[in-house]
């Protein structure tokens, strides 16, 4: 239950752009000896549901108050999968299909467009995987 929670909890942070004005309650658990802590297990929990939509960067810089200790359970390695598709720099095949579908969808194109689109061959995306 702890687990489908803080997942859940990951997902929401992220869709209300991390608005949570209790990060501070929890600066504590941090801290604690036990690292099997259900308290703190919970607080990684999140933050690595939030890691997996974004940055850890970008997490600390948007999400956390400035110094919290929270940012220490924040993994800075993993990048987050959505911020991985979409890259920086060069844009790859994947990349710019990912974009477009956003932009599709930011659009709010129909569903059928967004279906068709979705369907279509994108052979360029194949030959990269491959």
């Amino acid at each position: 239950a702890r687990n489908a929670l803080s997942t859940w909890f990951a997902f929401h942070l992220t869709n209300t752009e991390y608005q949570w004005p209790f990060w501070s309650h929890w600066d504590s658990f941090v801290s604690l000896a036990n690292e099997n802590d259900s308290r703190k297990v919970f607080l990684k929990g999140v933050m690595d549901g939030m890691v997996s939509y974004a940055r850890g960067d970008i997490i600390k810089e948007l999400a956390l108050p400035e110094g919290s200790p929270l940012s220490a359970l924040v993994n800075d390695v993993g990048v987050g999968f959505v911020s991985d598709l979409l890259g920086d720099g060069d844009i790859s095949a994947l990349s710019h299909l990912t974009r477009e579908t956003l932009e599709r969808i930011a659009t709010k194109q129909p569903a059928d467009a967004l279906v068709q689109f979705l369907l279509e061959p994108h052979e360029e995306v194949t030959f990269e995987i491959n």
